[in-house]
């Protein structure tokens, strides 16, 4: 029997069938893949475990929509998480409704969401699709990661998302055979959130065949601009100029002559991964923005950090840390000593923080004020961590007061001076000598580790440079801006996140100067 190229390919995907046939847009078009050739082998993919990082208004948006619904329709529950509420109703009214409204072969599904609408809450739609359905998600509320049985888990935005949040997202597969994911984000971050599942995957790039011959993956060091010295760089189309009636056109590093970035690509994979797929897209190729455009964005991010981020993030889908952002390696290297760990004698302190193991940083304070490490330690015995305390004499020290805080509080018992920390929301610093706890800002008690580090006034033994764990707790976060709107108003947070690395031994640090100031504080009344 002889069939239709689209009645076999409904039959060999689902997906690219609803893609090409039938699906539209919020904007009542249908899906063009002219400008989009890269689309075409990710709505292909099968891959289990997808991640994209990607530029804005690359289309994936749209592709994590028409993948939601294929899914629903073969009978799986679908899992769909925005970083907010507002955004899972603004997605879920401007564009999913709207496309079941202008597509015709979903036409019938249009009568399912209006009985549905009495089932939907501000943090939570379920809308039933075929044998199957597509629930949508805000990442902040933990009682929407409760219960709802996935086979499908999608993340959109995963760097704007709350990841200690994300983690239970990827739990309601736990019952499914299917257990597909797919992460998408504009990223924000080096080692955070996408950028750092992107690393975990076969990293696939585009390639796109020049005139000449050459596969060139457009690179914008390479293929647009050149370094000429510090914050200065060249175009490196020659024949263009403000008044070209044409775009800049990238050149190929080998044979100098301009690229068309429309022209037909391949994908192409840096690493092997048999389990993770992973694709990044950039302006570059993708969507209608010019190079020109891209430039002037370029350009003035070249005085500005925050805009130079947002041009990495935005239009060339790659991660971006400004200088100052993070403690880096260098910098911890520049505050190793010649001397050796080991009991000193001296006014002693200690940091504790507290996770699967008790990380510790025990230190001296010297009598210039600079802090001495004496001992960098882990262990999950409590009365292993008592006796090292006491070996090291320590007069004072801070420990974390979650999550585990009756053996806290067993450990501060066995000192005079061991108070319990908890972080506040915003509130000022408070103290209750007779309870013995501490509320302090998170955000300051970090800012101190990392000026403390970058002025020197902290110092670790010269075992460090070998302490690769050390290290890595040390420069896992990153100091993040975060702008939102209240009452008409910008209102700008500042927050340390360290996505899904461990920190703690940061964390210990902060808490030995904050004992520091504690002993200042007591010899002031």
């Amino acid at each position: 029997m002889i069939v239709s190229y689209f009645e076999a390919l409904k039959e060999e995907n689902l997906l690219l069938w609803l893609a090409l046939k039938h699906h539209k847009t919020h904007k009542r078009k249908k899906l063009d893949f002219s400008n989009h050739r890269f689309l075409i082998d990710i709505y292909k993919d099968k891959s289990p475990y997808q991640v994209i990082i990607k530029s804005t208004q690359a289309g994936v948006s749209e592709y994590q929509l028409v993948r939601s619904i294929s899914h629903a329709l073969n009978g799986m529950n679908v899992f769909v998480v925005f970083p907010t509420e507002v955004l899972v109703s603004r997605f879920v009214n401007e564009r999913f409704n709207k496309s079941i409204q202008y597509t015709a072969y979903y036409k019938e599904l249009e009568r399912v969401i209006r009985e549905n609408e009495k089932k939907r809450t501000d943090s939570m739609r379920m809308i039933d699709i075929g044998d199957g359905n597509v629930c949508y998600v805000g990442s902040n509320s933990e009682a929407n990661f409760t219960e709802y049985p996935a086979d499908v888990v999608i993340i959109e935005e995963l760097d704007q998302c709350d990841l200690k949040n994300i983690k239970m997202a990827k739990e309601r597969l736990s019952h499914s055979e299917y257990r597909w994911q797919l992460l998408i984000s504009n990223p924000t971050y080096e080692g955070l959130a996408i950028d750092e599942e992107f690393a975990d995957t076969d990293q696939m790039e585009w390639y796109v065949k020049a005139d000449c011959g050459h596969w060139i993956n457009l690179n914008w060091f390479e293929h647009i601009v050149k370094k000429i010295e510090n914050n200065r760089y060249m175009i490196l189309d020659k024949k263009w100029t403000r008044d070209s009636k044409r775009d800049i056109y990238p050149i190929c590093h080998k044979c100098g002559k301009a690229v068309n970035r429309r022209n037909p690509g391949v994908w192409a994979r840096k690493k092997k991964n048999k389990i993770k797929r992973g694709r990044r897209v950039t302006k570059l190729f993708s969507g209608t923005t010019s190079i020109f455009e891209m430039l002037q964005r370029f350009n003035t991010g070249l005085t500005n950090d925050t805009e130079l981020q947002r041009f990495y993030n935005a239009d060339l889908g790659k991660a971006f840390t400004p200088e100052g952002s993070k403690i880096t390696r260098k910098m911890i290297m520049e505050c190793v000593g010649d001397y050796s760990p080991g009991p000193e004698k001296g006014v002693v302190i200690a940091g504790i923080d507290v996770g699967t193991f008790y990380n510790f940083i025990i230190m001296r304070i010297l009598p210039n004020g600079q802090l001495k490490t004496l001992l960098i330690g882990k262990d999950r015995s409590t009365d292993q961590v008592i006796e090292i305390l006491k070996q090291y004499n320590v007069v004072c020290g801070i420990i974390d007061g979650l999550p585990e805080t009756r053996e806290a509080k067993r450990i501060a018992s066995k000192f005079k001076l061991m108070f319990l920390c908890y972080f506040s929301q915003g509130k000022k610093d408070s103290i209750d000598l007779q309870a013995r706890t501490l509320t302090v800002q998170r955000t300051a008690t970090l800012d101190a580790v990392k000026e403390g580090i970058a002025l020197k006034t902290i110092m670790f033994p010269g075992n460090t440079i070998n302490n690769d764990e050390f290290i890595d707790h040390m420069t896992a976060s990153t100091r993040v801006a975060n702008k939102e709107m209240r009452a008409g108003r910008t209102k700008v947070t500042i927050d340390w996140v360290e996505g899904s690395k461990d920190d703690h031994w940061f964390l210990a640090t902060g808490y030995c100067l904050i004992a520091k100031k504690l002993l200042v504080l007591l010899q002031q009344r």
